[in-house]
């Protein structure tokens, strides 16, 4: 690697090369895993948000091919992008309400966005199942499910490794937090 002369390189997403440690988790799993919760619970028709397009967003690519593993086919309509905190997710709403045959359940890439939505969705008493990204409390508050990455773990577990000088590659495990019936 060309870099390594100037000091060490460590990465927060997997990589093959063997001189550059790594913390990372597998979201392709992790999206996979909140799909088919939505999936087993009869969804066929679900959006999702992101901040980036695929092509500049390696989880936005993720999500995608998760998307397309559980579902069969991906329709670029079911996705917007752009979203950022709740004014986007109530945005979103609004996006997706105004379809003809709009969706039954939206993935939000936060839970902050997916708080949005939840607004939106309640003051238009839209029946629609919202998951959202992080697991903060803004997700417990409202019942929300949220799929938590542990990105916060995923930057100590680097900096643990560059401190240490390790090459090592280390998961870290997502989790997916359920509704509470």
């Amino acid at each position: 690697m060309p870099y390594l002369e100037y000091g060490p390189i460590v990465a927060c997403e997997y990589t093959q090369h063997q001189a550059i440690p790594c913390a990372y988790n597998d979201r392709q799993a992790a999206y996979r895993e909140s799909f088919l919760y939505l999936k087993n619970r009869g969804h066929r028709d679900v959006a999702f948000t992101c901040v980036r397009e695929a092509a500049k967003s390696p989880s936005t690519t993720d999500k995608v091919n998760a998307y397309k593993a559980v579902f069969g086919s991906f329709d670029e309509t079911r996705i917007l992008i752009g979203c950022h905190d709740m004014d986007d997710g109530k945005r979103a709403g609004e996006h997706f309400r105004g379809f003809s045959k709009p969706p039954t359940a939206i993935y939000a890439h936060s839970d902050d966005v997916a708080a949005g939505l939840y607004q939106f969705a309640k003051e238009q008493k839209w029946d629609v199942e919202i998951i959202g990204e992080g697991n903060v409390s803004v997700s417990r508050a409202l019942n929300i499910p949220s799929l938590e990455l542990h990105l916060e773990r995923v930057g100590k577990e680097a900096f643990l490794l560059f401190l240490n000088g390790e090459t090592a590659k280390k998961q870290i495990m997502h989790q997916f937090q359920r509704k509470k019936t």
